[in-house]
């Protein structure tokens, strides 16, 4: 819940049925919307990568606008606001 109540708004798109063109137009859009995030974590399964992003705050306890990114999969879930870091730890050593 703790992260849940820094959140303002979600965000989520499936891509991927796309076509391979459409894929990569989405990427290339994804990649310049989050040049200037951080990239905090990455998970790979397999073929499969999943990239977390976000701007984390001049004392590192917030992130803001937390981005997790699945390019082989076509799928993107963004949440606005912020989220404290201890919880996105935690949350992470799950």
């Amino acid at each position: 819940l703790k992260i849940i109540n820094g959140v303002r708004k979600i965000a989520i798109m499936d891509f991927g049925d796309c076509s391979s063109s459409g894929r990569s137009t989405i990427h290339r859009r994804i990649q310049k919307a989050i040049a200037t995030s951080d990239l905090l974590v990455e998970f790979k399964d397999g073929d499969s990568r999943m990239s977390i992003y976000g701007v984390v705050n001049e004392d590192a306890s917030k992130v803001s606008d937390f981005v997790l990114y699945d390019a082989d999969g076509g799928s993107l879930i963004c949440l606005f606001g912020s989220i404290p870091v201890d919880a996105v730890v935690k949350l992470a050593e799950q």
